[in-house]
């Protein structure tokens, strides 16, 4: 999969400016003819804004200035207000943040001392799409919001939808799914309210890459086809031609590649009746991909070349080292070694001048590769180390991302528990003082000792209800936030359903199977993966350390882990698969700059069937794999057991011992089963004891004739009643395959 768009506003605007230097010229006339300043001011803001469509930013920064300048002169504040906008505009397509920061803050100040709500409502959108494009997400969040609860308060219901929608669009940036869905389906709805087909159109795209974001295919191709219905009818050609393209992707991921083909087609129809050459490019990098899956790599290199072709065209050097890159990657697959290393060369060039980290990255993996093959083991070695070092950084960056992310939550919930005792104790502490008080009154009155006592019981009374309100309000603190953790959980749950292997693809490859899978909590240490080649069909069962949400981390690194393995780097022995997914484990939780080991890892069975021969290649950490042979004769039913390696995927002192590669001649019948370390450790039954391996054993011998899913009732229902009243110990996994 290449790229799924989700466009930028400003890039839109660029796209339609072909025909403003007619405007500009005229525009020019005028100004010569004007002896009004104000007038001057807005003619000059008019033409800057025109050479900013034309995407002329130093000619739109020139014109903005003399407006400005112009404009202070005759303090002539809307004049002001356009011209600080215009240059802050001008200042963020250059990047240079902190400036159109200056400059958007500086308008807003004359809108707020104007009192003009409209204006200070744009400026808190500029200001918020500054802050997200330079990475400053929560403070892009806090702008978007203040220009939401102006809009709502002057019931600006368009203004409102756009920060909705920029809202949604920060969130998703974040990869929080969640609130980037809840903000879109709120912009919707407002734009269906007041028909506002533009603000239909905008939230069906953007709800569209949240759903593929989430790996929900079918609706994000719904969301597609809705956007583009709508498009269609606003005579939208810029975003019709962009939504096509995420059709395609969306087809793609669902393995449809004539409909995805199609639409490419219809993408490419209408850039170049635009002239839209970023677009024409990638449509044929998408079609070159697609082409190359198919192993049709004629057509991909033809896909290919027009892409480069264009991107050189305008310049594009990104673009123009990620067509090599493509380019070489099908050179390589069709073996022709020279062109492949000189191709991956050339983007190299380009990508350097760039400093497009990902591009590079993939082309010193394929110069290791193309120099491994040649035999070159030397160059092979350095460019193998370039790749490694750059996907480090890469990981590191992200990783650092996210720890901050946890750390800012962490600080932010110890700060809370904090303040939470702080005034426990100054409540107590008066609590203290007010009875001190009662005691000493009591004794100098003397006399007044009913009424002393009257007035020290009235006190004990407030106290105790004092006490109980403070218990009721934290009772409802706990509750709250009990809450508030529950739906993270949950939420982190939909995440790694979402990552685990569908029931749709198993369908799809396998005959007859189960997966039992009994998380002891909402999430789980325990999962299950696959994929397939062209010849064989790969299946891991996995057992994280712990459970809950430290394993379901682990878990998601895991599968990560293990597409990028066989996905991206095409390594496919069982064997060597672990290997690389051990030191992929160890280098992410054990960084160079780290003051203490992690020992934290997984346990794993990890098969590769060639269902043709029937053939079993596997390896194994930790966990046994079993066999049932000759299942249909109760007479010669017989458990083979094959032991694992007895070390872990992960930090240990046996880590460089490489894990061992087996393979089964399979019969007809047999049944192959997996599992973690779950099942057999539950504890039950009338002394409360595990249940233990060997009765694990016997319980799959004494059912291995019956159909696969009845296995699996079997298995679910024995656990169940094992288990009693008794709290699940850990996560469950058994898979069960018949050949």
């Amino acid at each position: 999969m290449k790229k799924y768009f989700l466009l930028p506003l400003f890039y839109l605007s660029s796209l339609c400016s072909f025909a403003q230097q007619k405007q500009i010229d005229s525009l020019q006339n005028v100004l010569k003819t004007t002896h009004i300043d104000t007038s001057k001011v807005i003619i000059l803001n008019n033409i800057a804004s025109r050479y900013r469509d034309m995407n002329k930013n130093k000619e739109a920064q020139n014109y903005f200035t003399q407006a400005l300048l112009l404009a202070q002169k005759n303090n002539f504040l809307r004049g002001e207000m356009q011209a600080y906008s215009g240059i802050g505009g001008v200042y963020e397509l250059f990047g240079k943040y902190d400036e159109a920061l200056r400059n958007y803050k500086q308008g807003f100040a004359i809108a707020q001392k104007t009192e003009n709500v409209h204006k200070m409502i744009l400026f808190y959108v500029s200001i918020g799409n500054v802050y997200m494009e330079s990475g400053h997400y929560d403070d892009g969040l806090a702008s978007y919001k203040s220009g939401l609860a102006a809009s709502l308060d002057v019931k600006d219901t368009a203004a409102a939808i756009k920060c909705y929608s920029n809202l949604g669009e920060t969130y998703y940036e974040q990869g929080n799914f969640l609130n980037a869905e809840k903000n879109f389906l709120t912009e919707l709805k407002l734009s269906e309210s007041t028909k506002n087909q533009a603000g239909i159109a905008s939230a069906y795209y953007t709800l569209a890459a949240v759903y593929y974001a989430q790996g929900n295919f079918p609706k994000a191709l719904s969301s597609n086809i809705s956007a583009l219905e709508m498009e269609k009818q606003l005579h939208n050609e810029t975003m019709v031609e962009y939504v096509y393209i995420n059709i395609g992707v969306a087809y793609h991921a669902e393995n449809k590649d004539a409909e995805s083909l199609e639409s490419y087609q219809a993408a490419i129809a209408i850039a170049q009746k635009l002239g839209d050459k970023r677009a024409e490019a990638e449509c044929y990098k998408h079609i070159g991909v697609l082409y190359g899956g198919e192993k049709k790599y004629a057509e991909s290199l033809t896909n290919f070349k027009l892409a480069l072709d264009i991107t050189q065209e305008i310049g594009n050097k990104a673009g123009v080292g990620d067509a090599y890159s493509e380019m070489a990657n099908v050179l390589y697959s069709m073996n022709k070694l020279p062109e492949a290393r000189d191709t991956y060369l050339k983007g190299m060039v380009f990508s350097k001048e760039v400093n497009d980290p990902i591009t590079l990255k993939n082309i010193y993996f394929g110069l290791a590769e193309v120099y491994e093959k040649q035999k070159n083991y030397e160059q092979a070695y350095v460019n193998f180390k370039l790749f490694a070092d750059l996907k480090d950084t890469l990981l590191n960056q992200s990783n650092s991302k996210q720890i901050t992310q946890m750390n800012a939550l962490y600080e932010s919930d110890k700060k809370d528990k904090q303040i939470q005792l702080l005034n426990k104790d100054g409540e107590l502490q008066t609590a203290d003082l007010k009875r001190q008080k009662i005691i000493i009154r009591a004794v100098e009155v003397g006399l007044l000792l009913i009424l002393a006592f009257a007035v020290l019981l009235y006190s004990r009374f407030r106290v105790i209800r004092n006490q109980k309100n403070i218990i009721e309000l934290q009772k409802t603190l706990v509750e709250e936030k009990n809450k508030d953790i529950t739906d993270s959980i949950q939420y982190a749950h939909r995440i790694q359903q979402a990552l685990l292997v569908s029931k749709n693809y198993l369908d799809k490859h396998l005959s007859d199977y189960f997966v039992l899978y009994k998380p002891k909590d909402i999430v789980s240490g325990d999962f299950y993966w696959a994929s397939h080649t062209e010849t064989n069909f790969l299946i891991a069962a996995g057992d994280c350390t712990g459970h809950g949400v430290p394993g379901a981390f682990m878990s998601m690194l895991g599968i990560n882990f293990l597409n990028e393995i066989v996905i991206e780097k095409k390594i496919v022995q069982p064997d060597k698969i672990m290997n690389e997914l051990r030191q992929n484990i160890i280098h992410a939780l054990n960084p160079e700059d780290t003051t203490e080991t992690s020992q934290d890892g997984m346990d794993m069975v990890l098969c590769s069937f060639n269902f043709k021969e029937n053939k079993l290649q596997f390896a194994a950490s930790n966990t046994p794999l079993w066999i049932i042979r000759n299942s249909t004769d109760k007479m010669q039913v017989q458990l083979e057991e094959h032991k694992p390696d007895k070390f872990p995927i992960g930090k240990h002192d046996k880590d460089k011992i490489p894990f061992t590669a087996h393979e089964i001649q399979l019969q007809k019948g047999d049944i192959v089963y997996t599992f973690s370390d779950g099942y057999a450790d539950q504890f039950g039954g009338a002394s409360g004891k595990k249940f233990k391996y060997k009765q694990f054993q016997q319980l799959l011998l004494a059912n291995c004739q019956k159909p696969m899913s009845e296995q699996k009732e079997v298995l679910n229902q024995t656990i169940e009643t094992w288990r009693g009243n008794l709290e699940q110990v850990d996560d469950v996994l058994v898979i069960g395959i018949k050949i």
